[in-house]
């Protein structure tokens, strides 16, 4: 777990460094200098702040066709624009198998009536499953999937998605609620 939190962390001031608009000095041409360690949570929290609107969360339930088991997760989506969004997940399965995972989500928001927003998406990303899944354990996995969204309102919604995993048989099933902030 502690890993898995650390490779959270690293994933997220990633994300912020390369969401932070920055200028290179054109007197040398050369790109900015990285942010130092002691910068970091300051950007992080001006990202977070400036960004918020575009953040999702959404905790969901599965249901794999290959163990024949059920479990749930947790997944954070940032909006880079109406039709990409990037989402990082964990997943938990059958009572053992911890999975984290980072995909790019393409996406085609439609109103329908003028009132109810249906975004069909498909995404492909990689994973891995930190554990129950033996050899396969701590390998990288590809993973492609489709599904569908509904907003009732501005923050939130509902949303369905078939994906399969390249280390497992069947297909999994998720269905949660998200907010978007």
């Amino acid at each position: 777990m502690k890993k898995f939190l650390s490779l959270l962390g690293v994933m997220l001031a990633i994300t912020v460094n390369a969401q932070t608009n920055t200028v290179p000095d054109v007197s040398t041409n050369l790109p900015p200098a990285p942010p130092s360690i002691p910068e970091i949570p300051g950007r992080i929290i001006d990202f977070l702040s400036v960004t918020a609107s575009n953040w999702y969360v959404a905790p969901y339930g599965i249901y794999s066709s290959d163990t024949e088991s059920f479990g749930a997760g947790i997944g954070a989506g940032y909006s880079i624009t109406p039709n990409v969004v990037t989402v990082m997940r964990i997943d938990y399965l059958n009572d053992e198998i911890w999975m984290p995972s980072g995909s790019l989500q393409l996406q085609a928001p439609i109103r329908l009536l003028n009132k109810l927003q249906v975004t069909p998406f498909a995404f492909g990303g990689i994973a891995t499953p930190l554990s129950g899944r033996g050899d396969d354990n701590r390998t990288a996995a590809g993973i492609a999937g489709a599904g569908m969204a509904t907003r009732f309102n501005d923050h939130i919604g509902v949303v369905y998605d078939i994906e399969y995993w390249s280390n497992f048989s069947g297909p999994q099933h998720r269905f949660g609620v998200f907010w978007k902030f």
